[in-house]
């Protein structure tokens, strides 16, 4: 068999590169063991990841360019190789230190379904990482909805409701606080001024399809809460060759 590897990856805006990760090494089961990251315009080096994989457990941990190690992170896996539990430590005055956990369950389609993570606290970068508490997810696949219900604390915080395509890509999102209210729906929309200026209203993709049921063109839209005329936030297009 031919198996294409990833060897040199470049992140960044127009002609500037911000992130570059390289040098990526591979087990036998083509698994990545290794890689990596430099970072800037002057592509200097920060440090690397080392993968190590044993059985149903994955522990990645990051190396700075000095080889302190910051960063580790230990997922378990089940049966079909999805994350059922998920821990995280991070450098803390000199020590590694747990910083979350989070456990996550799936539905016979691989969806996840529900996903813990213990209670904690916040910290900058936060991003990324799961929420403390209890997020539930239900899918009806004839209505082609998702319903996601957080709970902060054993007590619900938020519920959001999103019409899903024939993919599962989301078309249209409702957001409703723990008391059952619709939060006011609001989107970053393109003015004359420099940055765009973020207005009340409610965003929803439409899309087309070929003959072979993949599609071909999505576009978002923005229809203003006052009522004056929607106007296209984004469009994107795919070409597809089938032999």
């Amino acid at each position: 068999r031919r198996v294409l590897f990833r060897s040199d990856i470049r992140i960044g805006h127009a002609n500037d590169v911000e992130n570059h990760f390289l040098n990526f090494v591979y087990d036998p089961h083509d698994r990545v063991t290794h890689y990596e990251y430099h970072q800037g315009a002057k592509d200097e080096p920060c440090g690397t990841a080392e993968i190590r994989w044993s059985g149903n457990n994955v522990e990645t941990r990051e190396v700075s360019a000095s080889g302190k190690a910051t960063s580790q992170e230990v997922q378990i896996l089940d049966s079909h190789h999805r994350v059922v539990e998920l821990k995280y430590s991070d450098l803390y005055h000199g020590e590694m230190k747990l910083w979350y956990r989070a456990t996550f369950q799936y539905d016979d389609q691989g969806r996840v379904t529900e996903q813990f993570s213990d209670e904690r606290e916040l910290g900058e970068g936060d991003d990324y990482v799961p929420l403390p508490g209890k997020l539930v997810v239900r899918y009806d696949d004839q209505a082609h909805t998702r319903t996601q219900v957080f709970y902060s604390k054993g007590v619900l915080a938020l519920r959001s409701v999103a019409q899903l395509d024939r993919d599962g890509n989301v078309l249209s999102i409702h957001i409703f606080n723990g008391q059952g209210k619709e939060a006011p729906a609001k989107a970053f929309v393109p003015t004359n001024a420099r940055m765009p200026e973020q207005q009340a209203g409610n965003c929803e993709w439409e899309a087309d399809y070929d003959a072979q049921g993949n599609w071909t063109e999505r576009r978002l839209w923005f229809t203003p809460a006052d009522g004056s005329q929607r106007l296209l936030l984004r469009k994107l297009l795919r070409t597809i060759s089938y032999r």
